[in-house]
């Protein structure tokens, strides 16, 4: 039960790898986001269409200050907090090695100029600190988006930046409510930061498949379940596509802690590549 016509993904911060919804992926018409030349993933394979932006995203367009930290996946449109940063993290991964000015424009502006579609069915933010920035410069296409994952933190690593609180009442003004946290990192018994999943409820069936299946996709085959239920619809086939936890998953978290600690470690998106082409299912 594949969604026709194909699935709307909006991927900001697709540094290195674009987002995949695994089964899904041939459905899908991707549209990357990734403000730094040296972050753009290469064109990939497996999508029924990909659109890469090569553009900075936030709550009003024109030119924004990119702070460049010395661990690149760090770099952010707000300053780090070293306050706060060197509490939880080694102390040079948050340093400031540059700082350059970039253009940015904002979703809604991009939907309304055509270089986006204005429906949406799932959304990704990953920005360090600015998605809450490019949520309010969305406000229009979130009336016509179904599905949001956005990283949203619980202490403040860039200065004066909206928590996890701020992003669900965002959210919440345009009909979202938070499912569930889907990723995220603890620090001697503090959360730090988390992925955050926020679903609408579906106006009827077709939107209720075509939801389900990114909700199944995404590991919430509960959610997707009773979603598909409350239309009449059975969602075994659906149900079916439901991932299985994969080494992919785990070296991703022990990664990122060595990472961090400044120890040696694997490339995680080097390593997914790797893993996608020689186990593509």
């Amino acid at each position: 039960m594949l969604p026709d016509p194909p699935l709307i993904v909006i991927d900001v911060g697709a540094a290195g790898l674009l987002i995949s919804l695994g089964a899904l992926d041939p459905v899908c018409e991707v549209h990357g986001f990734e403000p730094r030349p040296d972050g753009v993933p290469p064109s990939p394979h497996g999508y029924a269409s990909v659109h890469i932006h090569n553009v900075g995203l936030a709550a009003t367009p024109g030119t924004h200050r990119l702070y460049v930290t010395r661990e690149p996946m760090a770099s952010s449109l707000r300053r780090p907090n070293p306050d706060v940063t060197r509490r939880y993290y080694r102390p040079d991964v948050f340093d400031v090695v540059a700082e350059s000015n970039i253009e940015c424009s904002t979703l809604d502006e991009l939907a309304r100029a055509k270089l986006i579609p204005n429906r949406v069915d799932y959304l990704k933010l990953d920005t360090q600190g600015s998605e809450f920035d490019i949520l309010r410069g969305g406000r229009e296409l979130l009336r016509h988006t179904s599905i949001v994952t956005c990283e949203t933190e619980f202490v403040q690593m860039y200065e004066d930046q909206p928590l996890f609180a701020d992003v669900a009442g965002e959210l919440a003004k345009v009909g979202f409510r938070f499912v569930d946290f889907t990723d995220g990192e603890s620090i001697r018994g503090k959360r730090i930061w988390a992925d955050a999943l926020f679903a609408k409820a579906p106006a009827d069936a077709t939107q209720a498949i075509r939801m389900a299946n990114i909700l199944v996709a995404l590991g919430q085959v509960a959610e997707a379940h009773w979603m598909l239920q409350s239309y009449g619809v059975s969602p075994d086939e659906i149900v079916a596509l439901a991932p299985k936890d994969s080494l992919i998953k785990s070296l991703r978290a022990v990664n990122h802690r060595r990472r961090v600690n400044g120890k040696m470690h694997y490339d995680g998106r080097k390593v997914q590549q790797l893993m996608r082409k020689l186990m593509p299912n």
